[in-house]
């Protein structure tokens, strides 16, 4: 039973990431604290601000919806070259 437990965590976590692995312009995906909060690292000269606010919600919904995790937080880390 611990080895089903263990199979179908690790499934859920990879559903979570290739969710939103999927979107245009992210670039990297990490989920964390058990499912429950995702660090998404996006291309910041393809997501700007404005379409990452909406990228978060859309993957939020999409996560909610489709892996059984109905409760987590989004981080959204924007990288940019500094002059």
């Amino acid at each position: 039973a611990r080895r089903e437990s263990l199979e179908s965590y690790v499934q859920r976590l990879e559903r979570i990431e290739a969710i939103a692995g999927a979107k245009k312009g992210v670039e990297k995906v990490f989920a964390m604290q058990a499912g429950r909060e995702l660090r998404v690292m996006v291309k910041p000269d393809v997501v700007d601000d404005v379409e990452a606010h909406v990228l978060a919600r859309e993957v939020a919904k999409q996560i909610e919806e489709t892996a059984d995790v109905y409760a987590f937080l989004a981080h959204w880390t924007g990288l940019s070259p500094r002059p």
